[in-house]
C-alpha cells in the first residue's frame, strides 16, 4: 500500500466502524483522506478529495463535543469514524473539501420535532 499523499497534514489515532470496529490512523494530506488499520495492513481507506461528497458531523446534546463523523463518498458509501480530537481531523479537511459539504447531523430533538410537531402545522 502506498500513501496517496505526498504532504501529510495531520495523523491522529481512530476508529473505523464497518460491521466491526477497525483501529488506526487517519491521514490528511493535500490528496485526500486515508485509514490505515495497524493490524492488517490489507485494510485501508483512500479517498481523494474530489470523491468526498459529504462529512456528516455528529454533536453531542452539549454542542460542543464532536461524537463522531461520518464520510460519505459519491458512490454513497459510508464510513463512520471516532477519534479523541475530531474537530482537529474536521478543521483539517475543511480547506480541501469546503465547509458547504461539512453537515451537522440532526439531532435527537429535532428529529422528534420534525416528526410529531411539525406534521400538524
Amino acid at each position: 500500500m502506498q500513501s496517496i499523499n505526498d504532504q501529510i497534514d495531520l495523523t491522529t489515532k481512530a476508529a473505523l466502524y464497518l460491521g466491526t470496529i477497525q483501529y488506526g490512523h487517519i491521514q490528511i494530506g493535500e490528496h485526500g483522506f486515508e485509514f490505515f488499520n495497524q493490524q492488517r495492513h490489507r485494510n485501508f481507506i483512500q479517498l481523494p478529495w474530489a470523491d468526498i461528497e459529504q462529512v456528516i458531523v455528529e454533536v453531542s446534546l452539549i454542542g460542543k463535543r464532536v461524537s463522531r463523523f461520518t464520510v460519505i463518498e459519491r458512490s454513497h458509501m459510508q464510513y463512520v469514524f471516532v477519534t479523541k480530537d475530531a474537530k482537529k481531523v474536521l478543521r483539517g479537511m475543511r480547506p480541501y473539501i469546503g465547509a458547504e459539504r461539512l453537515r451537522h447531523a440532526p439531532s435527537l430533538l429535532h428529529t422528534l420535532k420534525r416528526k410529531y410537531i411539525d406534521p400538524f402545522l
